[in-house]
C-alpha cells in the first residue's frame, strides 16, 4: 500500500464488518495488529451459521466467491476454509486497503477528526482522518471501553471413535462440541474464564486432552490463536468513536452489514 497522510475513514480491525464498510466506502483504510483477515472469526476460530441462502448478504460478492470454493454446503459453514478465500477477495479488490501488523499506539481527537500513531514493521507512523470506526473485539480503540463477560479456547479435531464425544466430556464437562462441514470434523469449545491468560490456557487444553485420550487416539489439528470472546460495552469517559461489538452469526452477514452501515 502506498501510505498517505490522510484518509476519510480508518477502521481499526480487519474484521468481516470492516471489509464490507471499505468495499462500499472509498477512502478507507484498515489497520489490524494481527496477521490475518476475518479476525473476528479466524482468530478465536469462531463457527457460524449458514444464512438464508434468500437473504441479502448471499447475493454479496464475498458469497460468490465462497461458493465458489465451497466454503459451504448441506447447511453447514466451513470457517477454517473461509479464511483463505476472504484473502483472496481482497487480494482482488484493490480499492480495499488494509494493513495487517499494525498496532495502534494512541488516538488523538482534532479539529478535523482524529490523529492515529500505530506500529507497522517499518517502524511508527501518524495518520489523520475524518471519521473512525472500531470493530476491534477487545476494543483497541478504548480498551477500558469493553468488558469480556465469556470466552471458550476453540480446537478442531477429526474424531476417530464414537466415545469421543464422553471421554471429552468427562475430562471438562462444560465443553461444547460442534460438527464441523465434513463428517467427523469438529470443533470443541474450551470454556475459561474471563482473567484467564492464553498461555496457560493452551497448557490446561493440552491437560484436558491428555487425560481425555490418554492413548493418544484422538490428536489436536488446529487450535485457535486466541480466545472466543464475548464483550459487552463498559462505561468509559475515554471512548471517542463508535465500536461494532456486535457478535454476528456467520462471516457474510457481518460483511453485509458492513456494507450498508453508515458513519
Amino acid at each position: 500500500i502506498i501510505m498517505k497522510n490522510k484518509v476519510k475513514t480508518v477502521i481499526a480491525g480487519a474484521s468481516y464488518f470492516s471489509i464490507g464498510y471499505a468495499v462500499s466506502h472509498p477512502d478507507c483504510l484498515i489497520l489490524d495488529s494481527s496477521q490475518i483477515l476475518g479476525g473476528d472469526f479466524h482468530a478465536g476460530a469462531r463457527t457460524a451459521v449458514l444464512p438464508d441462502p434468500d437473504k441479502q448478504e448471499a447475493g454479496t460478492g464475498l458469497a460468490a466467491l465462497m461458493k465458489q470454493f465451497q466454503v459451504w454446503k448441506d447447511g453447514r459453514f466451513d470457517v477454517l476454509k473461509a479464511a483463505p478465500v476472504l484473502h483472496e477477495y481482497v487480494a482482488r479488490h484493490k480499492e480495499i486497503k488494509v494493513l495487517l501488523d499494525a498496532k495502534i499506539l494512541s488516538v488523538t481527537k482534532t479539529d478535523a477528526g482524529f490523529h492515529i500513531e500505530y506500529a507497522s514493521n517499518d517502524g511508527v507512523h501518524g495518520i489523520d482522518c475524518e471519521q473512525l470506526l472500531d470493530t476491534t473485539t477487545l476494543r483497541d480503540t478504548c480498551p477500558a471501553g469493553a468488558v469480556c463477560i465469556s470466552k471458550t479456547l476453540n480446537l478442531f479435531t477429526v474424531s476417530l471413535e464414537a466415545s469421543f464425544e464422553q471421554k471429552l466430556k468427562t475430562s471438562v464437562p462444560g465443553c461444547i462440541i460442534e460438527d464441523g462441514m465434513n463428517p467427523g470434523e469438529k470443533t470443541v469449545k474450551i470454556p475459561f474464564s474471563p482473567e484467564e491468560k492464553l498461555l496457560k490456557a493452551y497448557r490446561i487444553a493440552a491437560g484436558i486432552w491428555e487425560q481425555a485420550f490418554p492413548d493418544r487416539e484422538e490428536k489436536i489439528l488446529f487450535i485457535a490463536q486466541d480466545f472466543d470472546y464475548v464483550c459487552e460495552e463498559a462505561d468509559c469517559e475515554s471512548i471517542i468513536c463508535p465500536w461494532i461489538g456486535k457478535r454476528f452469526s456467520n462471516p457474510l452477514t457481518a460483511f453485509a452489514a458492513g456494507s450498508a452501515y453508515q458513519l
